[in-house]
């Protein structure tokens, strides 16, 4: 799951006009470290079991990557990238 939000995610912030390392690493922190911390900090608590751990962690992937997918998909039918702003 980590993988399809990072290649969606990616390649919805591909098309900003914006620096490529802060876009990248903006993306590896979205997609990756905030649901792995996310993960952790819901795994050292007492009040949500494992499974609704994975849940959250995979759910909140899901949405993300059909976030991004969705707006990616808006802003390519209207040309977005192509103007001024772009971001």
């Amino acid at each position: 799951m980590t993988f399809m939000c990072l290649m969606v995610a990616g390649l919805y912030v591909s098309l900003w006009r914006a620096n490529f390392f802060v876009l990248w690493v903006t993306t590896w922190l979205v997609s990756f470290v905030l649901p792995a911390v996310g993960a952790v900090i819901l795994g050292r608590s007492e009040f949500v079991s494992m499974g609704w751990n994975i849940g959250i962690t995979t759910g909140f992937q899901i949405c993300l990557a059909a976030g991004c997918l969705f707006l990616l998909r808006r802003n390519l039918h209207e040309r977005r990238f192509l103007g001024a702003d772009a971001a």
